[in-house]
C-alpha cells in the first residue's frame, strides 16, 4: 500500500493537520505499537487482553477486514481527534484500497466476487452458499476466466479504467459509510492521487527487481 509520505500528502491536501495523519498513518499499519502506551479505555484492554483485543477488535491493518472493525476504528478517531481523525481513516483506506485495485489482476478479482454477490442476491442463505461454491468448485474454469478478464481489463484506456474505479468507490462509499467530503475530495483529484500510487508502485517494483537481482547474485557467487 502507498507509503506514509503519500498519505500525508493527501490527507493535508484534505485540510487534516500532518500531526494527526501521521498518527492515523500508525493506527492503521501498526495499532499494536499505538495501543501499548494509548491512555484510552482501548488502550487499557489493549494491555489486559493484548491477542483478545487483536484478534476481536483490530486484527491486521485495523478497519480493512469488516465493517465491525472499520466502525470501531472510527469510534476511536473520533474520540482522539473528532470528525478530522475520521476522515484521516477514511481517506487512509481509501488509498490503499485504490492501491490494491491497480493491479488488474486485482480489479478483476474483485469484479468476479462482486458479480457472484449481485447475481445469487435475494436468495435464501443455504440457496446462495450452494451457488458460491458450485461456482468456485471448477477452479479451472475459474482460473481461465480470472486470467481473461485480468487480460481484458489490462487493455482498457485511463477513462474506461477511471470509470471502473468510480463506480467501485461509489460502492465503498456505502459500505464504509464514508464521509460524502471523502468521496467527493478523492473523485476530484483522482487522476493526480493514481499518479502518486503509479510512481510508489514503480518504486516498489525497482525495489523487488534489485533485491531478486542481489539475492540471485549471492547464490551464484555462493556456488
Amino acid at each position: 500500500m502507498p507509503d506514509w509520505n503519500t498519505h500525508v500528502k493527501w490527507a493535508s491536501t484534505l485540510g487534516i493537520d500532518r500531526e494527526i495523519a501521521e498518527f492515523i498513518n500508525k493506527l492503521i499499519d501498526d495499532p499494536e505499537e499505538v495501543l501499548k502506551g494509548d491512555p484510552t479505555e482501548l488502550g487499557e484492554l489493549y494491555r489486559r487482553d493484548p491477542e483478545g483485543v487483536k484478534a476481536a477488535l483490530i486484527g491486521h491493518d485495523w478497519g480493512r477486514k469488516g465493517k465491525a472493525r472499520l466502525d470501531i476504528l472510527k469510534t476511536y478517531c473520533r474520540i482522539r481527534f473528532g470528525e478530522k481523525g475520521v476522515m484521516a481513516a477514511e481517506l487512509h483506506h481509501v488509498l490503499d484500497y485504490l492501491t490494491h485495485i491497480r493491479s488488474p489482476e486485482n480489479l478483476a478479482r474483485i469484479i468476479v466476487s462482486s458479480s457472484i454477490f449481485h447475481a445469487t442476491s435475494g436468495k435464501p442463505l443455504s440457496e446462495r452458499m450452494k451457488l458460491i461454491k458450485e461456482f468456485y468448485r471448477d477452479r479451472r474454469d475459474y482460473s481461465r476466466y480470472l486470467k481473461k478478464l485480468t487480460e481484458e481489463i489490462a487493455k482498457l484506456n485511463y477513462e474506461s479504467y477511471k470509470n471502473i474505479i468510480i463506480e467501485l468507490l461509489k460502492n465503498k462509499t456505502r459500505e464504509w459509510e464514508l464521509h460524502r467530503e471523502v468521496y467527493d475530495f478523492v473523485i476530484d483529484n483522482l487522476n493526480e492521487i493514481l499518479k502518486d500510487i503509479d510512481k510508489y508502485l514503480a518504486k516498489k517494483r525497482k525495489r523487488i527487481a534489485r533485491s531478486q537481482s542481489i539475492n540471485t547474485l549471492d547464490k551464484w557467487i555462493g556456488n
